[in-house]
């Protein structure tokens, strides 16, 4: 199976609460957060799928093969495809928004960064009406693309990442049939993660490698930033974190003295969601050969290549207190 993952290794659902892990050919397995790690149900997808989508309902998930995208039902069943269509377009990243009524694509197309909307249980053009939900973000920029859903409303975060030459994220809301620019956040040389709207949708997140930043939505204004301390030798872990109703989460690594590059610690640092301000910070105790990717999520976190959980007894109560 050729599947291109999500970026550390998993695929990510419309919520945090909620993760697939490949577990073998052909199968992904849900991870739902709460105290017991609960194991959902294992999906199954076709050997062809090269990128996935999972719906919010957890039962059906979007499968983008070469030329086609099928919308199916993850569990077996007599008629696992529920739809399909032909698709020509080199998507590089898809995704439901938060209710799941619409599925969205990010793209590069004839010199053009193409984003589209489609209707999530049909698969046609046109979230809300006939003919296609289109913008063309002007010039098309190579690099990772990533999608944020608004937690409410018919807006998407779109971004782009450059490696070190900088993020692109523009926000897009869906207004009938037609796409409209709702703000926009240029970083050059300042490349981020975009981690995630806050509950109320009036700010969002982004995690660089050696700080955490909350902005403004829609006007992309500067509210709150924490800094590693420069002298620790420490970064955020492959960019990543988590955001939940009242904290940021993000896991730092720690380098040697001699700056060889070899993570010698890890710790996981929560700060309040509204100043970032730190709050708690958990050693754990991780050897770097057995880092591959963390992924956080409540409750705990998973690391993508070892296939291994591990769970926090409360994210409000770690051991250190800053």
């Amino acid at each position: 199976m050729q599947v291109e993952w999500a970026r550390d290794g998993v695929i990510r659902g419309t919520s945090d609460r909620v993760l697939g892990l490949p577990s073998g050919p052909g199968r992904l397995t849900l991870l739902r957060a709460s105290d017991d790690w609960h194991v959902g149900p294992g999906l199954e997808i076709p050997l062809h799928a090269t990128r996935l989508a999972l719906h919010p309902d957890l039962e059906r998930l979007i499968v983008m093969g070469p030329g086609r995208l099928e919308l199916r039902r993850g569990t077996p069943r007599d008629v696992p495809t529920l739809g399909s269509r032909l698709w020509p377009h080199p998507s590089l990243a898809l995704g439901f928004d938060a209710s799941g009524q619409e599925l969205w694509t990010s793209e590069e197309a004839g010199g053009q960064h193409v984003v589209r909307v489609l209707d999530g249980e049909t698969l046609t053009d046109g979230a809300s009406g006939p003919g296609a939900v289109t913008a063309v973000l002007d010039p098309e920029l190579e690099g990772l693309h990533e999608l944020m859903p608004h937690p409410s409303a018919p807006v998407m975060g779109v971004s782009v990442s450059q490696g070190q030459d900088g993020t692109w994220l523009v926000f897009l809301r869906r207004e009938r049939g037609r796409l409209v620019r709702e703000g926009a956040l240029d970083s050059p040389d300042a490349p981020f993660f975009p981690a995630g709207f806050d509950a109320s949708g009036t700010s969002f997140i982004g995690i660089g490698g050696t700080w955490v930043r909350r902005w403004s939505f829609p006007g992309c204004a500067l509210l709150a930033e924490y800094a590693l301390p420069e002298d620790t030798g420490t970064q955020v872990t492959d960019y990543s974190g988590l955001v939940t109703a009242d904290s940021v989460f993000v896991v730092m690594e720690g380098l040697d003295a001699e700056g060889a590059g070899e993570s010698q610690r890890f710790s996981l640092l929560q700060l309040d969601a509204g100043t970032l301000r730190p709050t708690h910070r958990l050693e754990l105790p991780l050897e770097h050969e057995a880092i591959g990717a963390l992924q956080l999520l409540p409750g705990g976190f998973l690391m993508a290549d070892g296939r291994r959980l591990w769970r926090l007894a409360d994210w409000n109560a770690p051991r250190t207190r800053l």
